[in-house]
């Protein structure tokens, strides 16, 4: 009888669950509506193994919704309407729910800062600074543009600038 190495499978399926992750980010990334349905079914008895049934029936109404059991329109937007891309730049989509929670994240940790004075006015001007915050971003961060100048230079494939002429727009 040969025993079961434990150890080994435990890496194995380490290793195996790390591929998935991967798979399901480059999806995301460049927004491959069919990949990220593939992911959704194979990810459905991984969730019924694990007994989490909010997320095995959140993945059956997508897939249902894939194969346009509600209509041609929901079918487009799930397969390929339902990411974001917050950064302006090639290849840099997020889910869109994700973005969502990033954005309640930033609400949450405003909330935190009222530290139990809650009021309406107080609320709204949490949820304005958020607005705030985003145009700020925006005109803080550079627009990277194709460009020879000595300014922009490639760095790991992304372009840096120089950012003094964005922040000063920006205060003023």
């Amino acid at each position: 009888h040969l025993q079961p190495d434990h150890m080994l499978n435990f890496h194995k399926d380490l290793a195996y669950y790390g591929l998935l992750m991967l798979a399901q980010k480059v999806c995301s990334q460049f927004a491959d509506g069919e990949g990220t349905l593939a992911m959704w079914k194979n990810s459905m008895s991984d969730y019924h193994q694990e007994n989490k049934p909010k997320y095995r029936i959140c993945c059956h109404r997508k897939i249902s919704a894939c194969a346009g059991v509600f209509g041609a329109k929901v079918q487009c937007d799930v397969l390929h309407n339902c990411y974001v891309n917050d950064q302006g730049l090639e290849d840099t989509n997020v889910e869109g729910d994700l973005k969502v929670e990033h954005i309640n994240c930033d609400f949450k940790a405003g909330l935190l800062q009222l530290c139990g004075n809650y009021s309406e006015e107080s609320l709204q001007r949490i949820a304005k600074s958020l607005l705030i915050t985003s145009c700020l971003q925006e005109k803080l961060a550079p627009h990277y543009v194709d460009s020879e100048e000595p300014i922009m230079k490639e760095r790991r494939g992304h372009r840096t600038g120089d950012w003094c002429d964005q922040v000063k727009r920006g205060v003023e």
